[in-house]
């Protein structure tokens, strides 16, 4: 389940200031009894690799082939030096290993812009998200268009990430419920056909937007 290569996100532990709690992404080299040997975790927002002092905690997060999100609490043991420097972390095994349902995913009230089309149909429309997470999203319908439920979507995402960076992720999605509520139509969609580089940018989108939020006092 949990190869040699594949991404970690690591989660720094900070029940005091959860606020503070920061994110880093390594690469699984090596595994042995127990243990994960990984490259030294950069720091997602300033891209600076970090080593870490033994028993420092964190939660992990991974993605699988199959696009299943798993994960698990884990500590640093060690390190060593080989072809590079790893740092050593504990490896709880696959019976600890925790699954993310989908509707599990933190949504994030947030607009974000977004291209659609209809499955096999080339016009598309621009319109914002309402909000949004790893798994899934809400979008204003523009007046005078009709979705359906279960229509299938491509979509062009555009994500601001903090870095000043702009990444455009084409999904796919499938409308799983449509509500007249308010003054515009949404549509709820479910992500479908997602990398699990797709996936962690997602994620880190997210997370940055849940500080951001937090900062100005906009969410618990």
């Amino acid at each position: 389940m949990l190869e040699i290569g594949t991404i970690l996100t690591l989660k720094t532990i900070n029940e005091k200031e959860p606020e503070n709690e920061e994110l880093y992404k390594c690469r699984v080299v090596d595994k042995g009894p127990e243990v994960l040997y990984v490259d030294y975790p950069v720091h997602i927002k300033t891209n600076k690799s970090r080593f870490f002092m033994n028993g420092t905690a964190f939660n992990a997060t991974f993605v699988t082939e199959k696009n299943s999100v798993y994960t698990f609490q884990t500590k640093v043991v060690g390190k060593e030096k080989r072809e590079i420097p790893t740092m050593i972390i504990q490896d709880p095994g696959e019976e600890k290993y925790i699954r993310i349902q989908r509707r599990r995913f933190v949504r994030v009230e947030t607009a974000v812009d977004v291209s659609v089309s209809r499955e096999g149909s080339e016009e598309a429309f621009t319109t914002i998200t309402k909000d949004i997470s790893a798994g899934g999203a809400a979008i204003k319908i523009p007046k005078n268009l009709e979705l359906k439920q279960k229509e299938q979507l491509n979509m062009l995402v555009v994500l601001p990430i903090k870095s000043g960076e702009f990444h455009y992720l084409k999904l796919k999605g499938e409308i799983v419920r449509v509500s007249d509520e308010g003054p515009n139509s949404t549509a709820y969609i479910q992500f479908a056909e997602m990398t699990p580089s797709e996936r962690q940018l997602l994620l880190r989108f997210c997370y940055e937007r849940q500080l951001l939020l937090r900062k100005k006092g906009l969410l618990e």
